[in-house]
């Protein structure tokens, strides 16, 4: 047997999940020899799999190259899936992905469907495919479905996609393979595949027949069943006259002038002013709604793109700062169970610092830990990194700092030890005006707000404070603080101080599009991950920037991009077509939402003239 598990494991999206289980169920229902079984599915700690037949042998991609197949054997090929999908058809379901690579061949000869990943049931609604969606690989998608008509979308779809693969086999190219993306899916839609003979004249004649019938633009003109067309590619094997017939010249003609109504509009119109000039008002009036209508379905096509594009930026930068965020939770977690065990006592610094050192020293992200209690007193272990000019990793020292108050609580003592000579004492100093009580991370994880809510009942929140520049090193940062010790009373607080500068590493190195960049704010707009800027090239230069908004900044685009948003709407991303710097721009936007309810803001800004562009990094098969 072969495992397949889902790409991304713990970080994988609610709609990946759903996904990759819609696959397992819709292939466990399933039992025919030209359909991968699928034996087991289930979830293992937090990463979901299933287990499925193991094909000793390629994928038909892998089989079939650039050279086209003999006839004979390409007809055996697609005899055989089209009476699987019939198979997977009485049973209702509906593949929508066929293509070579989705189909293994076993000893050689014998293929065998897989991937059911978008699969969807005929009697249900899974609730993922939206209107205006595109689901599938440009090249062997069918033109409901690159024009995003999931209404259409049926039996039909993927009698297209076996045409497709005949296609593939018989002239070893698919019907339809421009430049870019957006060209493909405007062929896909709007143009005939070239006959197949002119690419290959070896192709018999019915063969030819055949495989353009299922690749008629519309569905009602296909095959009536997958059924249907593996009788038919049978009776070509026998010898015997196929149902199918070519379209006669009449009829191209006809469905030529349908796809193209200006070019087929304007040589009537220029007939008919001969005669009557009347006529020319209303070819001229047709061809002003047919440019009309042509320019709705390109920005149709752009938008549908453009939320691809912008969906797959805002998963990857959501993944890396759960990533990034959840370690700290975790750690944080693992010391409060400590305190509620006595382990995290303040008055034995050196006892203490032994805990929390091998706590910490793995996530560069943690600056600082600290405990404090309800008395004043906060033991607080400090990493001091130095680095050389080019802003390299040196050394990292850990120093520990004791804070306690005197008994009338107006006078407080600090204390300093470091790692190399823990021992005695360093330096004292008196510092009446700080006490850690009041600073926001403890009263916040002591008294969260009534609104705060956990992501799971056995937890006690995570509090989060707003990003700050820390004080002593001026770095841009965050302080995360969860209660600890007597359930009543919980008055006790173990808190980790985060650099926030590695979101700006990620966000200025990523680019979504060409011309397009990915920044993070907070809820009230301010920079806290800075996209690339040729004005702030090294950590240094960020700290200028940091907790600024984009107009203070300067940063048109951004700040246009923010302006289009409702920072206010905190459940559910957002999309939105914008206007600046002379040209359109479309955002995405989702919110990020930290332990009980901080909030940051995930923005992906992309010109739209990077989408009319070759979008090669979606689509592609």
């Amino acid at each position: 047997v072969a495992v397949k598990m889902i790409l991304g494991g713990q970080l994988a999206s609610e709609e990946q999940v759903q996904r990759f289980l819609i696959e397992a169920e819709a292939a466990a229902n399933l039992n025919h020899p030209g359909i991968v079984p699928v034996y087991e599915f289930g979830q293992h700690e937090d990463t979901h799999y299933f287990s499925m037949g193991f094909v000793d042998g390629p994928s038909l991609a892998d089989y079939a190259t650039d050279n086209p197949l003999d006839a004979q054997e390409a007809v055996a090929l697609v005899r055989k899936l089209g009476e699987a999908v019939a198979y997977a058809h009485e049973h209702g379901v509906v593949h929508r992905d066929l293509k070579p690579a989705n189909i293994l061949l076993e000893h050689g000869t014998e293929p065998r469907i897989t991937d059911f990943g978008l699969a969807k049931k005929s009697d249900a609604d899974d609730g993922l495919t939206k209107a205006g969606s595109i689901m599938g690989s440009v090249f062997y998608m069918s033109p409901e479905q690159a024009s995003g008509k999931i209404d259409q979308i049926g039996p039909a779809t993927d009698i297209y996609s076996l045409g497709a693969v005949l296609y593939k086999l018989l002239t070893g190219r698919p019907p339809f393979q421009a430049a870019g993306v957006m060209e493909t899916i405007r062929q896909v839609t709007d143009h005939e595949p070239v006959p197949p003979r002119r690419l290959n004249p070896r192709i018999p004649k019915d063969l030819e027949t055949i495989c353009l019938k299922c690749l008629d633009k519309d569905p009602a003109r296909r095959y009536a069943s997958a059924d249907a067309l593996a009788d038919d590619l049978q009776r070509f094997q026998e010898g015997r006259p196929i149902e199918a017939r070519p379209i006669s010249r009449a009829a191209h003609l006809w469905r030529w002038c349908r796809r193209n109504p200006l070019p087929a509009g304007l040589s009537a119109g220029l007939a008919i002013a001969l005669l009557v000039g009347v006529f020319v008002a209303t070819t001229l009036y047709n061809r002003a709604q047919s440019e009309h209508r042509r320019a709705q379905d390109q920005q149709h096509t752009v938008q549908v793109v453009s939320n691809m594009v912008l969906k797959k930026s805002l998963d990857e930068t959501e993944a890396w700062m759960r990533g990034f965020f959840q370690p700290v939770e975790q750690q944080l977690r693992v010391a409060s169970s400590w305190g509620d065990q006595g382990l995290l006592a303040t008055d034995d610094p050196q006892d203490l610092n032994q805990l929390l050192v091998p706590l910490i020293e793995n996530f560069p992200q943690i600056s600082s830990i600290m405990v404090a209690d309800d008395r004043g007193r906060e033991h607080m272990l400090l990493c001091v990194e130095q680095r050389g000019p080019e802003a390299q990793l040196v050394s990292r020292q850990w120093r520990c700092r004791l804070t306690q108050r005197d008994e009338r609580g107006d006078e407080v003592t600090w204390i300093e030890w470091s790692d190399e000579d823990p021992g005695p004492e360093e330096s004292r100093a008196q510092l009446p005006d700080y006490d850690p009580r009041r600073r926001p991370w403890y009263q916040g994880a002591i008294a969260p707000p009534a609104d705060a809510v956990s992501s799971s009942d056995t937890y006690t929140p995570i509090h989060w404070t707003v990003p700050y520049v820390f004080f002593t090193t001026k770095d841009l940062g965050i302080t995360a603080s969860v209660p600890f010790g007597d359930p009543d009373q919980r008055d006790q607080v173990v808190a980790a101080d985060v650099l926030l500068a590695d979101i700006t590493r990620f966000t200025s190195s990523k680019r979504p599009t060409p011309n397009g960049s990915v920044l993070v704010l907070t809820d009230q707009q301010q920079l806290i991950g800075l996209p690339a800027m040729r004005q702030f090239t090294n950590a240094n230069d960020w700290k200028q920037a940091f907790l600024k908004t984009p107009a203070e900044l300067g940063l048109t685009i951004a700040a246009d991009a923010s302006s289009a948003l409702s920072f206010g709407d905190q459940g559910t991303m957002q999309i939105s077509q914008f206007h600046s710097d002379g040209q359109a721009w479309w955002v995405g936007a989702r919110p990020f939402i930290l332990g009980n309810r901080q909030v940051l803001w995930i923005l992906v800004t992309i010109p739209e003239s990077d989408l009319r562009d070759d979008l090669t990094a979606i689509g592609r098969d």
